[in-house]
């Protein structure tokens, strides 16, 4: 149980690290308008790409994934599509 919620707390902290979210729209932290001295000198994303979520009804676990071919794996083993919750810097 605890490896499961360190698994979802992880994939949160993922999405709220690379995303910043104005006004409903959904874009890169660095497109927000704010540079910390953390990502300072970072290259920027040549693209964005989709962030899927998916769920397994099984043990209630999410899957986070930025490859479309890792979604149809897991839909074999029967999780769920949840759709795309974000866009991130691919």
């Amino acid at each position: 149980m605890a490896k499961q919620q360190w698994r979802r707390r992880t994939a949160g902290v993922l999405a709220a690290v690379v995303l910043t979210v104005i006004g409903g729209t959904t874009v890169p932290a660095h497109a927000a308008g704010s540079t910390p001295a953390s990502v300072q000198g970072v290259m920027q994303p040549q693209s964005i790409v989709a962030f899927y979520r998916l769920w397994n009804q099984s043990n209630g676990d999410h899957f986070h994934t930025t490859d479309w071919n890792e979604v149809i794996t897991a839909i074999q083993l029967g999780f769920t599509y949840e759709g795309i919750r974000a866009r991130v810097a691919g």
